[in-house]
């Protein structure tokens, strides 16, 4: 079933996701939403399915244009045509999913709450690795993983070496170096940015291992807010 509505239903959006058919999906904390330009559709559940999901947090779509989404109830692929959810099988229970990205061998990468669990490219579940902490974002740069989290900071993690390694920022702010981060991005040029909780907006150069940082005391506020 589908609802439309001219505004946004929701406004406690998690991540917005333009596809390559040009929609807008909307993850919201109480549905998913696709926008066309004009108006608002929530992709509605099925009533009669065994998971009902609630929290969407991430929308990703891979090489194959399949449509990902991450929730509180775990991973699912939404059907564009048939307008239905697929859930997918991470050998876990209700597990809070709050990201996912795809490997040049379409192998996709999934952040749980129990760790990063792998997938391969029909989305069937190959292993799981265990992570020192919760983490809340997470992107793919070549053979590494960058992972953030609200509370321990940067760490990466090596496709090919399985390693977990911590990332200390260059910063002569102590709390920086352990700032509270929201959401990751790798530029064209290879920075990094961290959008964090406390310091703002964060880029970081893991070649030279500098950084700078956008916030309220040293940014006009027309530019962050």
């Amino acid at each position: 079933a589908l609802k439309t509505q001219s505004n946004t239903p929701y406004s406690n959006i998690n991540d917005l996701y333009s596809d390559s058919y040009g929609i807008i999906w909307l993850a919201t904390e109480n549905g998913l939403l696709q926008y066309n330009g004009y108006e608002y559709t929530k992709c509605e559940q099925d009533t009669s399915a065994q998971v009902h999901y609630n929290d969407f947090r991430k929308i990703y779509e891979d090489s194959r244009q399949r449509l990902w989404v991450c929730t509180d109830k775990g991973l699912a692929i939404y059907d564009r045509k048939v307008k239905k959810y697929i859930h997918i099988d991470l050998q876990v229970c209700n597990t809070y999913v709050n990201g996912i990205e795809e490997d040049k061998d379409g192998h996709l990468w999934v952040l749980s709450q129990y760790g990063i669990v792998e997938l391969d490219q029909e989305g069937k579940y190959l292993a799981r690795y265990e992570l020192p902490h919760n983490f809340n974002s997470l992107v793919m740069d070549g053979d590494l993983l960058w992972i953030g989290s609200h509370h321990e900071g940067l760490y990466t993690f090596h496709l090919k070496t399985k390693e977990i390694k911590r990332i200390t920022l260059p910063h002569p702010n102590v709390q920086a170096h352990n700032p509270r981060i929201h959401t990751l991005m790798i530029a064209s040029d290879g920075n990094l940015y961290i959008g964090t909780r406390n310091e703002g907006l964060i880029i970081y150069n893991p070649r030279t291992n500098t950084q700078h940082s956008y916030n309220r005391e040293n940014t006009p506020t027309h530019i962050i807010s």
